[in-house]
């Protein structure tokens, strides 16, 4: 084993000689480098040998391998669990309603039902749903954030197949997506035996928020109601 050792190392030193005069100085590195990859880390002379030199010869370093690798990018900011707003308002069933006054003075009416964290008391997870003067519906729905942007909120509230909700924006709290609601998904609200919303964690787990209907139909005939009068 030693011989084998020795012949291993010789043939080293005459690699290291051949390169100093063959490869040109500008590639040496790069080349010696490429050569190092190559060997197995048990057959280093440096993992066997305890001359310093030898080993920052023979040893790769992991870190600038690993620098040189392509980062993945991440897709959400670090979880903040507490900075979803928490709407305020009359209570329908488990719906809150409320009017308030937009920028150009005309009445802006919303239910919105929030799931709560029943630990921390903060809002994990929100559902707004919208009607403008002009009778159109709209929804927001805002998830704490630390998830995955790409999987968006999967909505399953009575269609026939869940719903993908790609994300509009994240800020430092939130991750928020929205949309306009047609008038066929109104109806479909109005009869729903129930709906569920799932979110994917950074680490691709689904989480799963049950969204009480309790509430939901009367809420929407209460913002009809509303935008009526406004």
């Amino acid at each position: 084993m030693r011989f084998f050792f020795l012949i291993l190392f010789i043939g080293a030193a005459f690699f290291a000689i051949a390169a100093a005069f063959i490869v040109p100085a500008s590639d040496r590195n790069a080349f010696i480098a490429s050569v190092k990859n190559e060997i197995p880390a048990g057959w280093r002379p440096g993992a066997w040998l305890p001359t310093d030199r030898i080993r920052k010869f023979f040893s790769v370093d992991a870190d600038e391998i690993q620098a040189k690798r392509a980062k993945p990018v991440e897709t959400a900011a670090p979880l903040i669990a507490d900075a979803i707003p928490m709407l305020q308002g009359k209570a329908i069933g488990d719906w809150i309603h409320n009017c308030e006054l937009d920028a150009s003075g005309g009445l802006r009416c919303s239910i919105a039902y929030q799931v709560i964290n029943k630990i921390s008391g903060k809002v994990v997870f929100s559902w707004q749903i919208t009607l403008d003067r002009n009778m159109n519906f709209a929804s927001a729905w805002r998830t704490t954030t630390g998830v995955l942007i790409n999987r968006g909120i999967l909505l399953d509230a009575g269609t026939d197949k869940p719903i993908t909700l790609p994300y509009y924006l994240c800020d430092d709290g939130f991750c928020e997506a929205r949309a306009r609601l047609a008038g066929d998904f109104i109806d479909t609200l109005l009869h729903t035996t129930g709906a569920k919303a799932t979110v994917y964690t950074m680490s691709g787990e689904p989480v799963k928020h049950t969204i009480s209907i309790d509430g939901l139909a009367d809420g929407l005939r209460t913002l009809l109601d509303s935008s009526k009068q406004g």
